[in-house]
Formats: C-alpha cells, structure tokens, sequence
C-alpha cells in the first residue's frame, strides 16, 4: 500500500509541475518516470528489464512523427493560413465561422494528437473570431465546443488519442477498422 503512496505522489507532483509550468513538460514528465522506475527498482515491485520491454517503440515512433508534422505545419504557417481562408469564405458569418472551425477541429483531431491540434489551432481560431466581432461571451462556450470536437475528433482514430494508439497497438487493429468502429 505504502508503495502505491509514493507512486501516486511521484504522478500528482508530476501534474501539478506540468500544469504549473508547461514549458518544462518534458524534464518533467522524464523526471517522475525516472523517481517512480528508480523506487520500483529499489523496492523489487517493478524491475527495470520489466520496464523497458513494456517501451513499444512504434507508439514512440508513431507520437514522434505526429509531434514533428505537427510543429512543421505550425511553424510554416499553413495552419494560420488556412484560418483566414476559412474566415474570409463565410463571409463574416459568426455561425458559419463557428462550424467550420469545428469541422476543421475534428477533422485535424482524427490525424494528429488532439491536444496537438488544439494547442496549434486555438490561438489561431480565437483571432479569426475576434476579428469577425465574436466578445468574450460568445467565444468561451465556442472554445469549449472546439475543445470537444478536438477529443472527439481524437477518439474516432487510432493515432488521434494516446490511450487509442496503445488500444490498437497492443490489440493489431488495422487503422480503417478502428475508424469504422470508433465511428
């Protein structure tokens, strides 16, 4: 029991770290995999060969590459962009605005990590609808909606979410029958 004390410590301050400081997500995230791997150790509850065999190195793979797609199209622009075609083809239009970003939000949350997508988009949306006159009022419960079509554009694929990729890793779902089921 004393065990399991530390190891959901180690994974709490892990949170509040992150949420406190994001930037430092990673060293983070390194740092309380390395504590709780290290006590496992120590303890005999969790033997470190036990730990890497667990590593699938085609979910990392699979992470790597959306994260390196993701930050190309970020820092290329195309993202933005595409944010002011869209504003500029509904004319203005508050509620067409609104449904084509989610649209778009879901689209991009089936082919990239959801909060890849979100992190690059928001900012980008929030913009395109402050300049069609959208105030605070209409944009919080937009953002939320965004938000949901992000996760549940994530949860249709297997490379939208993490846990779905681990799904269909470690179960050998061919990527077109996990759609067809998520669907």
């Amino acid at each position: 029991m004393m065990d399991l004390l530390v190891v959901l410590l180690v994974v709490g301050s892990a949170t509040l770290c992150i949420a406190c400081f994001p930037s430092r997500k990673e060293a983070v995230a390194l740092a309380a995999a390395a504590a709780a791997l290290g006590y496992g150790q120590l303890r005999g509850f969790f033997p470190a060969d036990l730990a890497f065999k667990a590593i699938s190195m085609p979910v990392l793979l699979i992470l790597l590459s959306i994260g390196m797609f993701a930050e190309v199209f970020s820092a290329s622009g195309v993202f933005e962009k595409l944010c002011r075609l869209l504003a500029i083809s509904v004319r203005g239009s508050r509620r067409a605005l609104v449904v084509v970003f989610l649209a778009l939000t879901y689209l991009l949350s089936c082919f990239l990590d959801n909060l890849t997508c979100l992190y690059v988009l928001l900012p980008v949306m929030i913009g395109s609808m402050r300049a069609v006159g959208m105030g605070p009022a209409e944009l919080r419960p937009t953002i939320v909606a965004i938000v949901i079509a992000g996760n549940l554009g994530g949860a249709s694929t297997m490379i939208g979410d993490f846990p779905n990729i681990l799904i269909a890793r470690s179960q050998a779902i061919p990527f077109l029958a996990f759609l067809t089921w998520m669907m």
